[in-house]
């Protein structure tokens, strides 16, 4: 059998490099080789050809013949790697160029809808798990506010006390009723007070600084949710133009894609 085109389809993906993902880099290059002549190039794809965490990576070279057949001979595929990669590749020979073409390239699109269709998925579990994060840091937040207020009550009954006993103090010696063991008592008290008061004090600017940072975290959640509802827009919209083609598609060709 002659045959009119060649496809050749090669998926890949890069490796975890202990807790990073190490996105892959694939060159292609098909070529017609010949012992009479220098090898001739049928089809490239370079470096640029890369995958992400999200989504594998695909690369496809199509060498076709409008008028003519593919000659006999010998074809090599040579597929480099710029990082650690896992590949695999399939090649097709078509006798019916258009249609087989055509064929394929809904069934990549549809690979790339179901794709589409798993971060759909991964955006709602993205959302639940920052919805449950920004409750958490509410709810740390107004632990936080509570404790702040009591240490403010606190500080405020040492203030007081301390007040009451530095007047104390000083009417004593302003009156010179009071003994030598008595103004030793009340400086004793005033310094413990005093300590306790410096206490509440640095506790409480410890909590503020806790509420504060808090705060900013509950920021950075709400934005990320911002963030995520949008993307899941987009590939709903994407995905819900993507199913429309495709049934249309499929229809003409007689095909049937989940």
């Amino acid at each position: 059998m002659k045959f009119k085109s060649l496809h050749y389809t090669i998926v890949f993906s890069g490796v975890f490099d202990g807790p990073d993902y190490q996105a892959a880099k694939i060159d292609a290059n098909l070529k017609r080789l010949s012992f009479e002549r220098e090898p001739l190039n049928m089809g490239t794809k370079s470096f640029k050809s890369q995958n992400s965490i999200d989504s594998i990576g695909l690369i496809t070279i199509y060498h076709e013949l409008e008028d003519n057949v593919i000659e006999s001979g010998l074809i090599e595929l040579t597929i480099l790697a710029e990082s650690s990669s896992c590949y695999s590749y399939s090649i097709r020979l078509c006798s019916r160029s258009f249609a087989r073409r055509a064929e394929l390239e809904v069934k990549r699109q549809a690979a790339e809808l179901q794709e589409k269709q798993r971060r759909i998925e991964k955006c709602k579990s993205t959302h639940q798990s920052l919805f449950y994060l920004e409750q958490l840091l509410e709810r740390k937040i107004k632990v936080v506010e509570d404790l702040e207020d009591h240490d403010i009550v606190s500080i405020q009954k040492c203030k007081e006390k301390l007040d009451r006993l530095e007047d104390e103090l000083d009417q004593s010696d302003g009156d010179g009723d009071g003994t030598d063991d008595e103004d030793k008592s009340l400086l004793r008290k005033i310094d413990a007070l005093s300590i306790r008061h410096r206490h509440l004090r640095s506790l409480n600017l410890q909590k503020d600084e806790v509420r504060k940072d808090l705060v900013s975290k509950i920021g950075l959640v709400k934005l990320e949710i911002v963030n995520n509802l949008k993307k899941k827009e987009r590939l709903v919209n994407e995905t819900g133009e993507a199913r429309t083609v495709l049934s249309s598609a499929c229809t003409r060709l007689g095909l049937h894609i989940v």
